[in-house]
């Protein structure tokens, strides 16, 4: 599992939209960290190098048809940051509107990426995910 991001950490983001970024989180994601919307839920997605290429292959096999508009969707709320000498990130404004995040976050790790999100939202997400078919589907594959 050293390929992969995983855990929840409870953090705040600053009046300057500064957060601190798990010890965990930024060995996983290296020099270069990629912020972009999620677009499954009210959160910021954060993802190393090496992974956001592997996504972008797979946007480059889209017919240009579908591309142009998923290109646009996906690199227009886009930032490539690093963190600074404290392990800090500065989440662009923009971002930290999509996600409502203001000062609690809770910062997921999800397997090849992770998520940034107000803790109200997580909250809710959460709720809203602990359905009987997500259950049943952990219990089918032996969780």
């Amino acid at each position: 599992m050293k390929n992969m991001i995983f855990g929840t950490y409870e953090h705040s983001i600053d009046k300057k939209n500064r957060m601190f970024l798990p010890a965990k989180v930024r060995e996983y994601m290296g020099e270069n960290i990629i912020l972009v919307k999620s677009l499954s839920g009210k959160c910021i997605n954060l993802y190393p190098e090496t992974e956001w290429e592997k996504f972008e292959e797979k946007l480059e096999s889209l017919p240009k048809v579908t591309a142009s508009a998923v290109f646009r969707k996906v690199y227009s709320s886009l930032t490539i940051l690093q963190t600074d000498s404290n392990g800090r990130i500065l989440i662009p404004q923009k971002l930290c509107e999509y996600a409502e995040l203001e000062k609690n976050v809770v910062v997921l790790g999800v397997g090849k990426h992770a998520e940034i999100w107000s803790d109200a939202n997580y909250a809710a997400q959460d709720e809203d995910e602990n359905t009987e078919d997500l259950m049943a589907t952990l219990r089918e594959i032996g969780l």
